[in-house]
């Protein structure tokens, strides 16, 4: 149904898998971290970011790293600044970034 080779794509597809509901069209999402945000958008349900399994994208960020960018992208997503202490990878400061972008007002 899905052909996820064009720009914005998986951006489309989390937001199908949102309004129907339906958590199996995130496998469609790309890369694990993507994977792992759309279920946890589904369900509203961030602990779906730690259950992400690697595949070949785990050759460029490691499993860890890409958990803890699910989480920063849900934990800013929903101002939810106490997500950002889940955050145990020193990648791109992903802590620092997801701290001062859950302070935002």
């Amino acid at each position: 149904m899905f052909n996820d080779t064009g720009v914005g794509s998986g951006e489309c597809i989390i937001n199908y898998a949102i309004v129907t509901g339906d958590i199996s069209v995130c496998d469609n999402a790309g890369m694990p971290k993507s994977r792992g945000f759309c279920k946890a958008k589904v369900t509203k349900d961030w602990t779906e970011c730690m259950k992400i399994l690697c595949d070949i994208s785990c050759k460029m960020e490691n499993l860890e790293t890409q958990q803890d960018l699910c989480i920063l992208w849900y934990a800013t997503e929903n101002r939810n600044i106490s997500l950002c202490n889940e955050i145990t990878s020193k990648a791109y400061d992903m802590k620092e970034i997801c701290l001062n972008m859950t302070a935002e007002k």
